[in-house]
């Protein structure tokens, strides 16, 4: 065999290796990214209990950390009946020293229909508020059950 053979079989090979290191830089870059973004999206259970209503505004569930994170849940409104009236609010704070300002509210009367209120995933850092409000009828409980992703 020439050393010119030789040497470009040399070159090929080093080649080779360097194309498959860059690749497997990338792979394992990619594999890392999929590990953050599951963890990102893990789902946490923060809680579950029952509310008993007294005509007041009442807080059913609040959350706050110090990194972001998505707040979603459940409201059993099952033990609604007719002539029954609640209004549920959801507040956030967008800011460190802020107060909760309010951003929803929704009036719910009589027997539902479909009797589970999904409170849908809000981003937030500094804090969310969910609360009930009885407005008319008997003074009735409700259940209900909070996620965070993040």
């Amino acid at each position: 065999m020439n050393s010119g053979k030789i040497l470009n079989s040399v070159y090929e090979l080093v080649f080779g290796v360097v194309i498959l290191s860059v690749a497997l830089y990338f792979i394992q870059k990619i594999l890392e990214g999929f590990k953050i973004t599951a963890r990102a999206m893990a789902l946490h259970h923060l809680g579950n209990g029952t509310i008993q209503t007294d005509g007041t505004e009442q807080r059913v569930f609040s959350y706050s950390r110090t990194e972001p994170f998505k707040l979603e849940g459940y409201i059993d409104l099952s033990n609604m009946k007719t002539g029954d009236e609640i209004i549920i609010r959801q507040y956030v704070k967008i800011k460190p020293d802020g107060e909760l300002k309010k951003y929803w509210e929704e009036k719910y009367n009589g027997i539902q229909a479909n009797p589970i209120c999904y409170i849908t995933p809000k981003p937030s850092i500094y804090g969310i508020l969910i609360t009930v409000q009885q407005t008319a009828g008997s003074y009735i409980t409700f259940d209900w059950e909070f996620y965070m992703a993040g």
